[in-house]
C-alpha cells in the first residue's frame, strides 16, 4: 500500500486503514479508490451492495478453527458439486454441505462424538433445508444458537438419511 493512494478519502497507511473505511461505510455505496500500477495512478469505484458483508467466504482464515469448535463441533464443511448433487437428488437450492474433515480431539471432536464422519453430506441443519455455504451456516448458528443447544441435523451418508444433534459449545 502507497499512503498516497486513499480509499473513499481516507489515505491507507496499513491494511487497518481499509478495514476502518470497509466498517464505517455505508450501504449501498460506492467508494472511489485511488491506486498505482506500473507507477500510474488510476481512479477505480468500488461497489458495496447491501448485503456484501454476508457473501464472503471467510472459511479460508485461520480464525475460523475456533468458529468451527463452537458452532460445528471440528467439523469442515464444503458446498456439494453439481455432479455430486446429481448423484444424491439434491438441487442447486437445498442444503448440501459435505463433510471434509472431522476435527478428532477435545473439543473439536464434538462432532464425531455426536456420530458424524468424513463424506456425509448434511441436508438440513435446525429445520433449514435451503443451500447455504459454510461460513453462512455458522453464521446462522452463531447468531441464532445458544452455547449448550444441542442443534438438530440430518445428513446422507450412503443413501441414507441419518439424524443427529449437534451440541453449541
Amino acid at each position: 500500500m502507497h499512503p498516497h493512494t486513499p480509499l473513499a478519502g481516507q489515505p491507507l497507511l496499513s491494511i487497518a486503514d481499509v478495514q476502518w473505511v470497509l466498517h464505517s461505510a455505508k450501504v449501498p455505496s460506492e467508494l472511489n479508490a485511488q491506486v498505482l500500477r506500473s507507477r500510474k495512478k488510476l481512479n477505480l469505484t468500488l461497489t458495496l451492495d447491501s448485503g456484501w458483508r454476508r457473501h464472503s467466504d471467510v472459511s479460508w482464515r485461520a480464525t475460523t478453527w475456533d468458529l468451527r469448535r463452537m458452532a460445528l463441533g471440528g467439523l469442515v464443511l464444503k458446498s456439494l458439486p453439481p455432479d455430486k448433487r446429481g448423484e444424491t437428488s439434491l438441487g442447486e437450492s437445498q442444503l448440501a454441505l459435505a463433510v471434509g474433515y472431522v476435527g478428532e480431539y477435545g473439543a473439536h471432536a464434538a462432532a464425531k462424538k455426536a456420530g458424524f464422519k468424513k463424506d456425509d453430506i448434511i441436508v438440513s441443519v435446525d429445520e433449514q433445508s435451503a443451500a447455504m455455504t459454510e461460513g453462512e451456516l455458522l453464521a446462522y448458528l452463531l447468531q441464532k444458537k445458544m452455547i449448550g443447544a444441542r442443534v438438530p441435523m440430518t445428513v446422507l451418508r450412503e443413501g441414507q438419511r441419518l439424524e443427529f444433534e449437534l451440541p453449541m459449545q
